[in-house]
């Protein structure tokens, strides 16, 4: 019986927390300079580590099923199950993200509009707690950098903008582009509703 509630344990979540140790290493400095000349094997091996992530999280994304009412009502990790998978993909877009971004300059990178996309797909597509994970991700990478950085007028200009950024992209999306979908969305339910009737 425990071994079986493990492996499911492992199966639901398992990828969210690979996804979330990834961000915690990136935003430690795990991949810092990497832009700098040759990066270390360190670097080579996350960025390798990254890129097998992304594409498992959308692929797991893609094949997941909603469980069964049934096992969301005998299982609260079953019921959390959708929620997990946006969220274990929304990490680990955050952490490819800023994979690129330390690979292309850090903080002075000119990809830095990649990260804002992210942010406004998630809040756009995802579900809430998703959105919420990749916006307070981002957001913690940022203060993770300045952190990490000399004490710097113009660094905490860069990354106070970013910031702003990040959370303008956030509202942005939410009051307009998925108050769109949201509204798409029961236009379709409502039209099937009828077609059934």
């Amino acid at each position: 019986m425990i071994g079986r509630s493990l492996r499911r344990l492992a199966r639901v979540a398992g990828g969210t927390v690979a996804a979330a140790i990834t961000c915690v290493v990136i935003a430690i400095g795990g991949i810092d300079g990497a832009s700098n000349g040759t990066p270390s094997m360190f670097a080579v091996v996350m960025f390798t580590a990254v890129t097998l992530l992304v594409i498992a999280a959308v692929a797991r994304r893609l094949r997941f099923v909603v469980p069964s009412a049934r096992a969301q009502r005998v299982s609260p990790l079953m019921a959390a199950a959708a929620t997990l998978s946006d969220a274990e993909l929304a990490l680990a877009m955050v952490a490819g993200c800023y994979t690129i971004l330390a690979a292309t300059g850090a903080l002075d990178s000119p990809l830095y509009p990649l990260a804002y996309a992210v942010v406004a797909f998630s809040v756009t597509f995802q579900s809430r707690g998703a959105a919420w994970t990749t916006l307070l991700a981002t957001l913690a990478m940022e203060t993770a950098a300045w952190v990490r950085l000399p004490a710097d007028v113009n660094a905490t200009l860069l990354v106070a903008f970013h910031i702003g950024f990040f959370v303008g992209a956030a509202l942005a999306h939410r009051v307009f582009l998925r108050g769109l979908v949201i509204r798409h969305r029961r236009d379709h339910e409502r039209r099937v509703a009828e077609h059934i009737r």
